[in-house]
């Protein structure tokens, strides 16, 4: 697996993680073997074989878009018009301005919006003990 599927598996204890170029068997695995009622899928959006009840769309606000490029010669995994298919946005790494630069109302409509931001749980020194935030 990836450095961020383990990451997330050490982190989420008790949350099953799962890793498959096969969406759809690992769900159905997580269903069968871990007895799962919800699915979240990384990079879901752009699985359109797929049903889902909820599309969750997240824009970075500091880049958005990335270079504006769709994958591999750029961050976007589809053109920004695919954005009406949202259900719900979240704009991640929120800095405290409106929405970030080109997204409009046009873009995500009357969608629910729900704004996060970082915030380190703990400091560490080196060669000493961790500092609880």
């Amino acid at each position: 697996a990836g450095d961020e599927a383990v990451m997330m598996a050490q982190r989420l204890k008790n949350v099953p993680v799962l890793v498959s170029s096969d969406r759809y068997q690992a769900g159905r695995y997580a269903i069968e073997h871990f007895g799962v009622d919800a699915l979240i899928l990384d990079d879901g959006f752009q699985h359109l074989a797929l049903k889902r009840d909820m599309n969750i769309l997240l824009f970075d606000h500091q880049r958005p878009f990335g270079n504006g490029q769709l994958f591999p010669a750029g961050e976007l995994r589809e053109p920004k018009k695919e954005a009406l298919r949202a259900d719900f946005v979240c704009i991640t790494r929120y800095s405290g301005a409106s929405y970030p630069p080109g997204i409009n109302e046009q873009l995500i409509k009357d969608l629910p919006v729900v704004k996060s931001t970082l915030r380190p749980d703990v400091l560490l020194k080196f060669n000493d003990d961790p500092i609880s935030s």
